[in-house]
């Protein structure tokens, strides 16, 4: 039986994928394959969050304004972890998607701007090789990743940066010092953006020359 975090991640799935999506509980239930009660749970959390919208027919679907929201992605094993730097970060403006595995957290990654996760997780993968992972896959490898773990050795560090991360946090952290290295990676993506689009508009100026030059 799947567990409430499970129905969480894949509910947000759901809608991340089909944002225009509308369903009523017991289509979610369906998708899902859980019990009433683990859904209701699920979606109660997500209008809490304000992710989604009940309307007055009983069916739900995304806040439009959750879009304009940085996401982060939150892969960490215990359930208390997620849920207090999921909440200090939602109250901070952003939105999270929680995963306890990297099997759920591979289905969230596209529509993720922040990946932060543990080393030590449940299956045969661990955080590590993860993020490897993410690195190889074209559309995310610059994804901005954050390894916040238990495991606080330096072998760990030095592993998780050869791995691909750009942050090396270990616990206890507090949710504020999570949140500067958050906003500063978007930061920095942010910047990287606007000083590449001169480098852009020049070579795709260089292209249309020599397309025009090829023709005439």
């Amino acid at each position: 039986m799947k567990t409430f975090d499970q129905a969480l991640a894949r509910i947000r799935t759901e809608f991340l994928e089909m944002p225009d999506l509308r369903l009523t509980a017991t289509q979610l239930q369906r998708v899902c394959g859980v019990r009433p009660n683990v859904c209701a749970a699920a979606l109660a959390s997500l209008v809490e969050t304000k992710f989604l919208s009940r309307n007055a027919d009983g069916s739900y679907e995304r806040v439009a304004q959750a879009s304009t929201r940085p996401v982060v992605l939150l892969l960490q094993p215990e359930r208390d972890d997620r849920a207090m730097y999921a909440e200090f970060l939602e109250s901070r403006g952003f939105l999270t998607v929680c995963a306890a595995t990297t099997a759920e957290a591979f289905a969230l990654v596209p529509g993720a701007d922040v990946v932060i996760t543990a080393i030590l997780l449940p299956g045969q993968m661990d955080g590590l090789e993860f993020v490897r992972r993410v690195r190889a896959d074209h559309h995310t490898r610059d994804l901005p990743i954050i390894v916040l773990t238990a495991a606080a050795w330096d072998t760990e560090r030095i592993r998780a940066i050869d791995a691909g991360c750009d942050v090396f946090l270990s616990k206890p952290c507090l949710p504020i010092d999570l949140l500067q290295e958050v906003r500063g990676l978007l930061a920095s993506v942010t910047l990287n953006r606007s000083r590449n689009r001169p480098l852009e508009a020049k070579s795709d100026e260089m292209a249309a020359k020599r397309t025009r030059g090829a023709r005439g």
